[in-house]
């Protein structure tokens, strides 16, 4: 297992000792830097309901992301008529904005379907400093254990071919969410060496035990209870036949 320290130097000079020290230490942490990118962060997504028209929010989730950043994926909740998740892959990113005073984690995301577009924005201070054990590494990093930002979305609706049955038309409305570090999740995904869509499983088969289902398999599911009314249909016909 590799042990990853990042340290910096100012003023080596020319001693060939502290030289070599800093030739070496560039190594160990080139030969990390794969591993340390295969270590996963999970946060728990809270989102309120917002305000709008005919605006209907996710009410919560996951994101997982590297623990170094880079692109990462959400699994939404909602429990509004049914308990249902929607997974999007490599629809959010994580990344660290800094100045003088601060650093921030900041985690971003945009959507975009025909007419419907929306963004999510949150950020929160890196002050939270975490044990990432794998089977490959061990990081000792600087985390945001909480995020606070904003949800957005619209949608003129100008391509719906028929009006809904609420003679409402067109979206627009605002949510405020939070993401919290779950750090058993968290725990739990490095040590078995989980990548980014493991992860992602693991998560919905606990959202599942819950009692939510995949929204995108139960369109699946409806498509094909269709196509089994028409075979039963066609064993009609071929008895009327026989007869």
């Amino acid at each position: 297992m590799l042990t990853i320290s990042v340290w910096m130097v100012d003023n080596l000079g020319m001693n060939p000792l502290n030289l070599f020290a800093w030739i070496i230490s560039l190594g160990v942490l080139w030969m990390g830097a794969p591993a340390a990118h295969s270590q996963m962060l999970v946060y728990k997504v809270l989102i309120d309901e917002g305000k709008g028209i005919n605006y209907h929010a996710y009410d919560g989730g996951y994101f997982v992301a590297p623990v170094l950043g880079g692109s990462g994926s959400f699994l939404l909740t909602s429990s509004d008529n049914r308990r249902i998740y929607v997974e999007a892959t490599d629809s959010g990113r994580l990344f660290t904005a800094v100045n003088d005073n601060s650093k921030k984690a900041v985690v971003s995301a945009t959507t975009g379907t025909g007419t419907a577009s929306g963004a999510m924005l949150a950020y929160g201070e890196v002050n939270h400093r975490i044990h990432v054990s794998g089977r490959t590494a061990d990081l000792h990093v600087r985390v945001a254990k909480n995020l606070s930002g904003t949800a957005l979305s619209s949608n003129d609706e100008s391509e719906v071919e028929a009006p809904t049955t609420n003679r409402s038309l067109g979206v627009a409305g605002i949510s405020t969410f939070k993401l919290n570090l779950d750090e058993n999740a968290t725990r739990r995904a490095n040590q078995d060496g989980l990548s980014m869509a493991q992860t992602m499983e693991q998560l919905k088969l606990a959202l599942e035990r819950e009692g939510y289902s995949n929204a995108d398999a139960g369109e699946d599911d409806e498509d094909g209870g269709g196509d089994g009314e028409d075979d039963d249909e066609g064993e009609d016909d071929d008895e009327g036949e026989d007869n």
